[in-house]
């Protein structure tokens, strides 16, 4: 590990800013916060020094520097102090810069505090143009202010300083100064100058894609040089990066996932999510003034969460017992997708909004395995109070208002129906995790319509599609069609489309297929709906349901993801005793809902 690699991340007070020599590169955009910034960090400052008690930091987002090179050379001030160069964090130097100025030039007598020196690449004279400002009738006293839009910038800010100092009635000066030396820190991050490009960092940072996430930052803290100064401890160091390594690649397999997430955003370091989800269960078990004040609300909030776990006399017994925790987390997690009832009901718990994963984990580790199992069931419950159960009857009719409704209920149905087949009385726990189980990883990367099993829309079919409609009609219906019905059907194929007879055609196929027999309520039914993705089901459009069922079975043997209960309906396995294959009548629905009923009665409440 190299002596940068040792110094990050580390949180640096002002206190420690001071007096260090930083270049602004020529990269960099000039200065330019305005009101907004400057209010917004003074009174999140002013707010922490009125609540701060023994401990507390406030922390500001990351410094990201190099050590400077000039020639090659590393580059040393007249105190023999290095130069670095601001990668990451120049609009925050600068504003703590004009800040510490400012108590230089108003609170503070000969004694001034050092202030950070500034240089600017492109701006020489920026430096010498910070020290000399000054405010004369709450205006900055300074015949350059104008000069620049750099020095612009900079003046009015300084001068926002003053406005909102004489905005405070009662102002405590010197407990202010000394909560903003001492106690506001920032994320110290030192970039390797051996294998780094600064202008690439600085690319890769403000492209999104630098690794200067959470994790990283704790990573860092976890491996830093000090906290493993004998050889077997040495060793474990060794150790926790492999097991860190090892949680990571578990993460990155997409069934572990997207079981526990419902649609959050990709990121290449999956473990900060278990660090999320800590951050999330001590924020659920505080109150949120005092978390937010300790630990705040930005992007680094978790990671100074993490942070704050260690101490300067950190020793390896201590860094073990943060690290178990941490790998407490993943285990819980980990157990909860291996167990099969527990992935199924916790799967749909998340998909659905009704637990996050942090509620399930605290839910989990607060309760006996069999307590466990009947919350979630509760929960389940409870996700489904809004279902109308009454008479014996579903009432969830389609509609834009219900359609999340329904999709809930028709994926609590897919689950519950591989619950029921897997978790068979007296089954061992290696039975009950052998049978499939629910993908919600291909779920959860498609979309999915609720699709009209017998079809609902009465769009009329387009004229350049009604050669190929029939044509799929006369193939799915051959076996229903009379011959007469077959020789009028192919001479519309044959010749030149008529589309005054296409008519009197489409009725002869609809009838065949049983359409007709269902009105639009029987259709709009939940016996009459089902999961598919959005691509299959706007890909066949009006077809008739042996057509759907043929395009539905072609799929899934091709190997596509087809939920196991859409399957089984267009297999019309939950009607087994009904002849015929080709039709989707008023029994077929019947038949499925009261399946559905079956399944799920112990999650619907009868009204």
């Amino acid at each position: 590990m190299s002596e940068e690699e040792e110094k990050n991340p580390r949180l640096m007070n002002v206190f420690d800013l001071l007096g260090k020599h930083f270049l602004i590169p020529c990269y960099q955009r000039g200065y330019r916060w305005g009101k907004q910034q400057v209010h917004d960090l003074l009174n999140d400052i002013l707010e922490f020094s009125r609540s701060k008690q023994e401990g507390d930091l406030y922390c500001l987002q990351p410094v990201v520097v190099t050590p400077y090179k000039e020639n090659g050379e590393f580059k040393y001030d007249e105190e023999d102090s290095i130069w670095y160069e601001v990668i990451d964090g120049q609009q925050r130097l600068t504003t703590i810069t004009l800040i510490i100025h400012y108590f230089n030039e108003m609170w503070v007598g000969k004694k001034k505090t050092p202030e950070p020196k500034l240089d600017y690449e492109t701006r020489e004279e920026s430096a010498a143009f910070i020290k000399s400002l000054e405010l004369v009738d709450s205006e900055v006293n300074s015949a350059q202010k104008d000069a620049n839009i750099d020095f612009y910038y900079i003046s009015e800010a300084y001068k926002e300083i003053g406005k909102w100092v004489e905005l405070q009635e009662e102002l405590d000066y010197n407990n202010f100064q000394s909560i903003f030396k001492y106690n506001t820190q920032v994320i110290w991050y030192e970039v390797s100058t051996l294998d780094t490009d600064p202008i690439k960092t600085f690319n890769r940072i403000n492209l999104g894609k630098i690794p200067l996430t959470n994790a990283e930052l704790i990573k860092a803290f976890f491996l830093r040089k000090r906290n493993f100064e004998t050889f077997s401890a040495e060793l474990r160091q060794i150790e926790i990066a492999s097991e860190w390594d090892q949680m990571e690649y578990a993460l990155q397999d997409d069934k572990l996932w997207y079981f526990l997430n419902k649609d959050i955003a990709d990121t290449p370091v999956r473990i900060e999510y278990l660090f999320n989800i800590m951050y999330e269960v001590a924020q659920k078990e505080s109150t949120e003034e005092e978390f937010n004040r300790k630990y705040g609300t930005d992007l680094y909030a978790t990671f100074r969460f993490i942070a704050f776990k260690f101490s300067e006399k950190d020793n390896p017994l201590r860094i073990q017992k943060i690290w178990n925790e941490i790998k407490d987390y993943f285990l819980t997690l980990k157990e909860l997708y291996m167990d099969s009832l527990y992935y199924h009901y916790v799967g749909f718990l998340i998909y659905c909004g009704e637990l996050t994963v942090a509620g399930i984990y605290s839910l989990y580790r607060n309760n006996t395995k069999i307590e466990f199992e009947k919350k979630l069931k509760i929960h389940i419950k409870e996700a489904m109070h809004t279902v109308d159960y009454s008479n014996g009857k579903i009432n969830l009719p389609y509609c834009n208002a219900n359609k999340q409704r329904i999709r809930n209920f028709l994926l609590l149905f897919n689950i519950e129906y591989i619950v029921r087949k897997s978790i068979l009385k007296d089954s061992t726990i290696e039975e009950r995790n052998s049978y499939l189980r629910f993908p919600f990883d291909l779920f959860k990367k498609e979309s999915w319509d609720i699709e009209h099993v017998d079809s609902y829309t009465e769009n009329e079919i387009k004229k350049d599609h009604r050669c190929q409609w029939i044509k799929d009609s006369l193939k799915d219906l051959a076996d229903e069609l009379s011959g007469e019905e077959k020789e009028k059907l192919e001479k519309y194929t044959e010749n030149v489309p008529n589309d005054l007879i296409f008519p009197r055609l489409k009725e002869i196929i609809r009838t065949r297929a049983g359409e007709q027999e269902n009105d639009e309520k029987m259709k709009n039914s939940i016996g009459n709906l089902t999961l598919l993705n959005s691509a299959t089901n706007r890909s066949y459009g009006n077809a008739v349901f042996p057509t759907k069922r043929r395009i539905i079975i072609n799929k899934d043997m091709g190997g596509e993801f087809i939920p196991i209960c859409t399957k089984h309906v267009f297999l019309k396995y939950f009607d087994l005793d009904s002849p015929n294959r080709t039709k989707w009548s008023d029994q077929d629905i019947n038949k499925y809902h009261n399946h559905m009923v079956e399944i799920l009665k112990h999650f619907i409440t009868e009204k």
